[in-house]
């Protein structure tokens, strides 16, 4: 079987594998979303890794006999095969966070987080906390539930919320948009075509 053959097989292989395991982790969403988070990553990078050891070990049989140019070519298609995987993971779970900020558990899961993140930072600074314009509607019964100033940003963050200390000029980023692009950016795609190649 060819290189281009096996390539095929690969990417029909990933993409039957995707349409079969979505991630499921959102349905809980009055768990915590850090936790939710960790669950996506790690089935998504666990089931990743399955399927590019299978692909791994059919390409390594034909890797001493191909040229430089055609490994390079192979490593592109590989690599970016595993880029468009990567893609399709956060655009899920982008999804998801867009599903979840709309339902009745959210504003309970923010007050939550807003009430632990205010446990974890030094007791008596002054906090100010900012919600998404789209979430302002919730800073009465979160100011009620947690004694804290809250104001409206003036962009959309996906929702979460970011804490301001004016006493230190520091700022508490807790924000889904932040916590996703470091969850993006942390994310080991796996290197099969370094592998192969």
């Amino acid at each position: 079987m060819n290189l281009s053959k096996k390539l095929h097989a690969f990417q029909n292989i990933i993409e039957n594998e995707i349409a079969d395991k979505k991630i499921i982790a959102a349905e809980e969403t009055a768990d915590s979303f850090e936790a939710a988070r960790l669950e996506i990553l790690s089935e998504a990078g666990s089931n990743a890794e399955k399927r590019f050891a299978a692909e791994r070990a059919a390409a390594e049989l034909e890797k001493n006999i191909k040229v430089s140019g055609s490994r390079a070519a192979s490593k592109k298609i590989i690599t970016k095969k595993g880029e468009n995987l990567t893609d399709e993971l956060f655009s899920d779970v982008s999804a998801r966070l867009s599903e979840f900020v709309k339902s009745p558990a959210y504003p309970i899961r923010l007050a939550a987080a807003i009430t632990e993140s205010k446990k974890k930072l030094p007791p008596g600074e002054e906090l100010i906390v900012t919600l998404r314009p789209e979430d302002f509607h919730l800073a009465g019964p979160i100011k009620e539930s947690c004694g804290l100033e809250i104001k409206s940003g003036t962009e959309d963050f996906y929702g979460g919320f970011i804490f301001s200390l004016p006493d230190s000029n520091a700022i508490v980023d807790e924000s889904y948009k932040t916590k996703l692009a470091d969850a993006r950016k942390n994310f080991r795609t796996v290197n099969v075509a370094g592998d192969i190649l």
